[in-house]
């Protein structure tokens, strides 16, 4: 197996992962930003309670995007331990076989 093609394939599934995962946080911040800007335009409440619920409504926003990229991070991060760990495995496979051929082909030569 091509190892560097499956590495290539792999990260460049990461890149689209985080592209998606950018694009939905960017998503995200507009329509909060609409939202806020119609809570502000449309609440029949008074300056102080319509600041102090555009707080509390960003706050919200902000730790639930928090969780969410954490989440993303450490997924990404399994990923990665999980396919260097698998790379480490063939390798030293691999290197065990040739070593086996090459000690096979010495005892075979005869000088």
């Amino acid at each position: 197996m091509d190892y560097r093609k499956m590495i290539a394939r792999k990260m460049h599934k990461n890149e689209e992962d985080h592209n998606h995962t950018a694009s939905v946080a960017l998503a995200l911040l507009a329509g909060a930003a609409v939202g806020a800007a119609l809570t502000l335009l449309l609440a029949p409440k008074s300056g102080a309670e319509t600041r102090s619920l555009i707080t509390d409504k960003t706050k919200a926003l902000a730790s639930g995007m928090k969780d969410k990229l954490s989440r993303a991070r450490s997924k990404a991060e399994e990923e990665f331990h999980d396919l260097s760990d698998r790379a480490k495995e063939k390798y030293k496979s691999a290197r065990r076989k040739v070593r086996q051929n090459v000690e096979d082909l010495t005892n075979n030569v005869h000088i």
